[in-house]
């Protein structure tokens, strides 16, 4: 899992290295707020009973 999300971040990064800077911060605070909603998901929390990493 851990190449995947090293991959996920370069291609990220890529394009966001084409936006201001204004814009790629706002980018990044929306996903973690997104990954915030997504823990506390269903299917999520079913999927890792022992705790969300």
């Amino acid at each position: 899992m851990n190449e995947a999300y090293t991959a996920m971040g370069n291609v990220m990064g890529e394009l966001l290295a084409h936006a201001d800077t204004k814009t790629a911060k706002r980018f990044a605070s929306y996903l973690l707020e997104k990954r915030k909603e997504w823990k506390s998901h269903p299917r999520v929390v079913t999927q890792h009973t022992t705790g969300n990493a």
